[in-house]
């Protein structure tokens, strides 16, 4: 019998025609969930294995995530990591998810953690927890830091606004060992300051001295106290950086991302050497 002569007996007997379009997609996910679990151990790069799943993070002509996420996680692959993304994505019809299958197709041992604004539980497998909660609330964020941390990796696809992209790191990255890596998608509403696809963002030009206070502005002006040890005045204990200055090793921009590498960053200064000590 051909593959298509049969799908119409399948069908009839999972009663495919009388589920809504929701239904029919939490089916396919639950499906593609032990496909994942069958190819985990195999060493299939990220980017392929987003782009498959049908994420967002890896597609022509939108965005190129997935050859960074692959520099990235590759030293990671057979580790038991805990990786945590906010934000699963979805519609209406469509339940979401997809990058979090591409993640327990990517880490066989790994236990992933999905937080959204939406419920979105009957995602919840055996590696994969499902939280419900607002990435803007400080207590949905310290439950989830409280049960479920520490984390390895933590994703940021939330909302995309400054305001808790910029809240949620300073609830979570303490959250993180070192070594840890925290990555923020799409930073590109820090441009925007104004209705853009519907939502009035919290964005500023980056000439605009509010830029400062955006996602990128704040992270371009971390980097600079990367070198705090050559500071030749420390900044006082009310600066926002005063804390994290000793604690991110690197940060990354690329296009629409911002990457930053828990690590101890307390080199010495070199002038020593210049004034003879």
């Amino acid at each position: 019998m051909r593959a298509g002569a049969m799908k119409g007996p399948i069908k009839k007997l999972l009663r495919w025609d009388e589920k809504t379009a929701l239904e029919k997609s939490i089916a396919r996910y639950r499906l593609l969930y032990v496909v994942a679990s069958l190819i985990c151990w195999f060493p299939i790069p990220i980017w392929h294995l987003l782009y498959r799943f049908g994420s967002d993070k890896h597609r022509p002509g939108f965005h190129c995530f997935g050859r960074t996420y692959q520099e990235l996680l590759r030293p990671l692959k057979y580790r038991r990591i805990r990786l945590l993304e906010i934000g699963i994505g979805g519609t209406l019809d469509e339940v979401g998810g997809r990058s979090l299958l591409a993640w327990r197709a990517f880490f066989p041992l790994g236990t992933i953690v999905g937080f959204d604004l939406q419920d979105k539980g009957r995602l919840a497998t055996r590696r994969i927890k499902i939280y419900r909660g607002d990435q803007g609330s400080a207590a949905d964020l310290t439950r989830l830091r409280t049960e479920e941390g520490p984390f390895d990796i933590i994703v940021d696809d939330g909302s995309h606004l400054s305001r808790h992209q910029l809240a949620t790191f300073r609830h979570l990255f303490g959250a993180l060992p070192q070594g840890g890596l925290y990555v923020i998608e799409d930073v590109q509403t820090s441009y925007w300051p104004e209705n853009v696809g519907g939502v009035v963002w919290d964005g500023a030009h980056p000439d605009d001295a509010d830029f400062r206070g955006t996602c990128m502005g704040h992270f371009l002006e971390l980097s600079k106290y990367l070198n705090h040890a050559e500071f030749l005045h420390p900044p006082g204990p009310d600066s926002p950086f005063a804390a994290l200055m000793t604690e991110v090793r690197r940060v990354v921009f690329e296009h629409n991302m911002i990457i930053i590498i828990k690590g101890r960053n307390e080199d010495p200064s070199t002038r020593r050497w210049l004034d003879g000590g």
